[in-house]
């Protein structure tokens, strides 16, 4: 949804689209989220929050299907540099250095969201940073991409995605 609202939010302004830097939102949001489940699922897994006897997720990789954990930190560290080398670099390479910096926080907030002596996802704020990022910057970066200048308005126009993306 933050996708769709950057390229709503551009396209009102400016009255057309830019279709690679599209598929580089795109494509880096999905695989940044595809990042975090990744590990997420791992952090988890290792920490013994979710085992096989109580794993709140019937979807979860890690636990279900038998995979080494090690394996989903591997994949979710590998979306990450995918993330950078495919999107990151190509929206860089379309825009300017600016999406490719909040892109940047994200990947930060990605790692220590599940990871560290105290992840952001066990603070009283973590769901808000997690909204904050996932509703917030996608959006930003999204129509930074589009239109080539930076609105930090673009934030008040996706707090109902911010509020969303917590929970």
């Amino acid at each position: 949804m933050p996708c769709v609202l950057a390229v709503g939010l551009s396209y009102r302004q400016q009255g057309f689209l830019r279709p690679l830097e599209a598929l580089c939102l795109f494509m880096g949001a999905i695989l940044m989220q595809s990042a975090v489940n990744a590990l997420n699922d791992y952090a988890d897994f290792v920490k013994g929050t979710d085992t096989l006897e109580n794993s709140p997720d019937a979807s979860d990789a890690a636990i279900v299907y038998g995979l080494d954990p090690k394996v989903a930190r591997n994949r979710g560290i590998a979306f990450l540099a995918l993330a950078l080398v495919g999107p990151g670099l190509g929206a860089a390479y379309l825009a300017g250095p600016v999406p490719l910096l909040i892109g940047l926080v994200g990947a930060v907030v990605v790692v220590f969201y599940s990871h560290g002596k105290t992840p952001i996802s066990y603070l009283p704020l973590g769901e808000l940073v997690s909204g904050f990022v996932m509703g917030g910057l996608i959006t930003l970066a999204g129509v930074y991409l589009q239109t080539h200048r930076l609105s930090l308005f673009v934030l008040v126009q996706a707090l109902p995605l911010m509020t969303c993306a917590t929970g």
